[in-house]
């Protein structure tokens, strides 16, 4: 069954949009430690409890990004990777070495690192590939990405609390803003930043740059923050920047890998387990 989220979009039904379920007691709090253990027939710990201000990552916790469009692919990442190799036409090993990865980002990532010499302007192959990435990026934001299901109740939710909310991404800033705008959560982000890839590949996370850039927009300190993301990249650079972190992901394999991670963060499996409404509020 699926039914209409915001007027654009149909995704899964989903009846934890509009109750607690709980994150893992025995991982739940701030700052990637774990929170009491909740009694029998208690209300679970809130991971985003007591935050002054809330950071997502957008390819996870706010859409599934590179969704297939119906009747295609699952997934249009394999494909944008693809195309990107592509571009190494000219570069045959690189290509090879590079040849195994779905996933576009990295191979954006680690051609930028390759063709990287110090003191010498960028590798036009470089450019061209990042060129490339945010066009397939911004068609992707206008067409067949899809919100994740709770994305808007949560959002809703944290600014019922007051907390300040923005958008910290290694995705294009500018197919950030056309997919918020397209699914109707724009109006969260007016009075928070929005904050996507740097030009700069080595300055993606898991480089604290973009949370950085973000928080530089508030006068918070970074202690008082939260970032909710989808991946080791995401943990590294919320604690190098000294904010807490928060993981989601709806596949069991890759949630248990954020939990294992150094400080054993939070991980939830949906995101109506964050921030239920009627708990802590911020003062």
């Amino acid at each position: 069954m699926t039914r209409a989220d915001n007027g654009r979009f149909a995704v899964p039904a989903n009846r934890s949009d509009h109750e607690d379920r709980g994150p893992d007691p025995a991982r739940a709090g701030l700052g990637g430690r774990p929170g009491p253990a909740a009694r029998p027939g208690s209300a679970r710990p809130d991971p985003l409890a007591g935050a002054r201000c809330v950071l997502l990552d957008f390819d996870g916790p706010l859409c599934r990004f590179f969704a297939g469009p119906p009747g295609g692919p699952d997934s249009l990442a394999p494909g944008i990777a693809d195309d990107l190799r592509a571009l190494l036409g000219g570069l045959p090993e690189l290509r090879a070495r590079l040849a195994p990865l779905p996933d576009p980002h990295e191979v954006y990532r680690r051609t930028a690192a390759a063709l990287r010499r110090d003191g010498q302007p960028e590798h036009p192959v470089v450019a061209a590939m990042r060129k490339r990435l945010d066009e397939r990026e911004l068609a992707a934001a206008g067409a067949t990405a899809v919100p994740t299901p709770g994305a808007a109740g949560l959002l809703a939710r944290l600014a019922d609390r007051g907390v300040l909310l923005g958008v910290a991404s290694n995705n294009s800033e500018a197919a950030i803003r056309v997919f918020l705008e397209r699914a109707g959560m724009a109006r969260w982000f007016e009075d928070g930043p929005v904050v996507g890839r740097p030009d700069d590949a080595g300055l993606m996370k898991p480089h604290p740059a973009v949370l950085r850039s973000a928080l530089a927009y508030w006068p918070v300190r970074p202690d008082t923050c939260v970032l909710v993301g989808d991946s080791p990249a995401d943990a590294a650079a919320a604690a190098a920047a000294g904010v807490a972190f928060c993981g989601y992901h709806r596949e069991p394999a890759k949630r248990r890998r954020l939990r294992e991670l150094p400080g054993a963060p939070p991980a939830v499996a949906e995101l109506a387990e964050l921030a239920p409404a009627g708990r802590v509020a911020v003062t």
